[in-house]
């Protein structure tokens, strides 16, 4: 018996007009402010909403999803996503990439996909590859200078400025001004606004929500900002001789107060992105340690 499954796309109104028209004996009643329609068919529920987003639900959802997204013509372009910022250990990792018909050609045998749907071996795997085809520009910021950035900037502000930078150099290095695509993070007014106080600033931005499953470059980027996290944080736990995870857990809580204890705060701070809640908890579990 197949899972549920979630597919999200952005349609255009021709496409949503023949959706509506193929299944109007099957629209159902919505209370939902902002949806324009809601279809319940055997296998899959689907959702539109008036931004034009279609949300498909259950267990025929990637079937009837193809069933009515056009394909789109490939366009040369520039990709760029981050990795690292949900994590309490390791940099923030971001990574533009250009694709072109040329490069595309050379490596469309690779299984090139949502960055999260792969293994860390196979990240590796792929990264291997890519990066003899592949031209990018990939910014890592470490522990210790993003808690410095973190004073005065926001997770978001952070953000901007490392995607600003890694587009600027890659633009530098291919000599062209192909379409540029930045996984959306914040809306795009915000974006720019984090970024003027920067002396040059990346212009004729597009942003997309779920960019990986749209543009190439975008998931070729978060293939290879997640390869430098994962090396990353490998090069720390020999460096440190400490053992560290992803994500923010309490796991993740366990290990920071066993660094703590052995090692002290300042490796913390080399280690960790201290405004995360975890730093909150392990004080007080370490507090608690100190004074047994």
């Amino acid at each position: 018996m197949k899972n549920n499954m979630t597919v999200s796309l952005e349609l255009s109104e021709q496409a949503i007009a023949k959706l509506k028209k193929t299944y109007r004996q099957q629209i159902q009643p919505s209370s939902h402010p902002y949806m324009d329609a809601l279809i319940k068919i055997d296998g899959c529920t689907i959702s539109i909403y008036t931004s034009k987003k279609v949300v498909f639900q259950g267990p025929l959802a990637q079937e009837m999803a193809r069933l009515f997204q056009v394909d789109v013509p490939f366009v040369a372009h520039i990709g760029s996503d981050e990795v690292g910022t949900g994590d309490y250990f390791g940099p923030v990792c971001v990574c533009a990439a250009y694709v072109d018909e040329t490069i595309l050609e050379k490596i469309q045998h690779l299984p090139i996909k949502d960055s999260k749907l792969l293994t860390d071996a196979q990240v590796l795997e792929l990264t291997a590859s890519l990066k003899h085809h592949v031209p990018f520009s990939l910014v890592v910021l470490n522990n210790e200078r993003y808690n410095l950035m973190h004073e005065t900037d926001n997770l978001n502000q952070i953000k901007a400025k490392l995607h600003n930078q890694a587009l600027m150099h890659l633009l530098k290095k291919i000599k062209q001004t192909p379409l540029v695509v930045v996984d959306q993070f914040t809306p795009p007014a915000t974006y720019f606004n984090y970024l003027k106080a920067e002396p040059y600033v990346v212009q004729n931005i597009e942003f997309h929500t779920q960019a990986e499953s749209k543009f190439i470059g975008v998931a070729i980027g978060a293939i290879l900002a997640r390869a430098a996290f994962i090396n990353s944080m490998k090069t720390l736990e020999d460096d440190y001789d400490v053992s560290l995870a992803k994500g923010a857990s309490a796991q993740v809580d366990d290990l920071a107060v066993t660094i703590v204890m052995r090692h002290g705060w300042p490796t913390l701070d080399k280690l960790a992105k201290m405004h995360f809640k975890n730093t909150q908890r392990v004080k007080a579990r370490v507090d608690e340690l100190q004074n047994q």
